[in-house]
């Protein structure tokens, strides 16, 4: 849309100032005329916002409801979220009573001077508790590797024993 400008005696700074101001009118006008054009002819501006960039408003709902059932489609049901929960908890137990299995009494079966030795006497592994002297940590077979279990005997009992009427210091 061209506007009519008219003439006077302003200053050119003045005149630069309201020559642009008609330019923003003209910008503003088009896009009136570009949303009427986009509308069919409709010029709400709701109806117009609410179609977002679709030829008719229903063609917008239809391509939200199929958004919609698409996400509904992809969604897990409870049921089986569930399931894997479940299938889950089991595989844990079964792991934790395994490794507990693997533990034994917690009484050491045998003790070695390094790991490298327990590792070479078995080396696919032994149900139980190993002491390694080198470490002083206990290990046991996680069905893979020998695991630190930690510190086996973590203060010697000679600092806890006592004479007979002597003080205890902790």
């Amino acid at each position: 849309m061209k506007l009519n400008r008219t003439g006077s005696n302003w200053t050119e700074l003045e005149r630069n100032k309201i020559n642009e101001n008609w330019d923003r009118l003209e910008q503003l006008g088009d896009s009136v005329s570009d949303l009427v054009l986009e509308s069919g002819g409709d010029s709400n501006l709701e109806v117009v916002q609410a179609r977002g960039g679709e030829r008719v408003l229903n063609d917008r709902l239809d391509k939200m409801d199929a958004h919609l059932a698409d996400i509904e489609r992809k969604k897990a049901s409870y049921t089986y979220v569930d399931g894997e929960i479940s299938q889950a908890k089991t595989e844990l137990e079964s792991y934790v009573d395994n490794a507990v299995g693997q533990l034994g009494s917690m009484s050491p079966k045998g003790a070695f001077a390094t790991l490298q030795e327990l590792q070479n006497a078995y080396p696919n592994g032994s149900e139980g508790v190993f002491i390694v002297q080198e470490s002083g940590d206990w290990y046991y077979w996680d069905g893979i590797e020998w695991v630190a279990g930690g510190v086996y005997q973590a203060t010697p009992w000679g600092e806890f024993m006592t004479e007979p009427n002597e003080e205890w210091v902790i």
